[in-house]
């Protein structure tokens, strides 16, 4: 097999190239209103329903959108005990709060049993490895939309690192 050699991108000025940089270091996130982005992130709730198929699988951040959608609380207070309603009215809106892996899209039907309850379809996002993390402003988007590294460095400790968002070996491939 014959060596092919790479060929580099040149830039006309840094502006240029840290705008690329830009472009394509990103990790891909997920609006999700209250109170369920906080069900995700509780560990209570393992699935997002939408209406649409997804067929990326990986790492992904959890947004809370600015909206609550009201009346709810008592709902999901009766099928899962273990949430806190008045946690669930404080959570926070508009803003990265927190990290998951996205294993699977499925039918609401092929949902997990002790999954079920949250289970409304008709396509059903499977979360695995979810963390909860301090809450980073950030503006929403519909479907899934891409968060610039530049947003996450704020929260870096260790140049390469997130101490905030590491992921588990399962789902990031370097060694931070």
């Amino acid at each position: 097999m014959a060596h092919v050699p790479r060929t580099r991108v040149r830039y006309a000025t840094a502006a240029n190239a840290a705008f690329h940089d830009l472009r394509y270091a990103t990790v891909k996130a997920l609006s999700i209103q209250q109170p369920w982005a906080y069900c995700i992130t509780t560990g209570t709730k393992r699935v997002e329903n939408r209406t649409w198929f997804a067929s990326y699988r990986g790492p992904l951040l959890i947004h809370a959108g600015k909206k609550y959608q009201t009346g709810m609380e008592y709902d999901i207070y009766r099928d899962s005990p273990e949430v806190d309603p008045v946690g669930m009215k404080r959570s926070p809106r508009g803003a990265i709060v927190g990290v998951c892996r996205l294993v699977a899209c499925v039918r609401e039907t092929e949902v997990a049993a002790d999954q079920r309850i949250w289970a409304g379809g008709p396509w059903c996002f499977v979360l695995a490895d979810v963390r909860e993390i301090e809450p980073i402003p950030y503006k929403g988007a519909l479907g899934f939309f891409d968060i610039p590294d530049a947003v996450l460095n704020q929260e870096r400790e260790v140049p390469g690192c997130y101490p905030l968002l590491t992921l588990p070996k399962s789902i990031a491939s370097n060694d931070c």
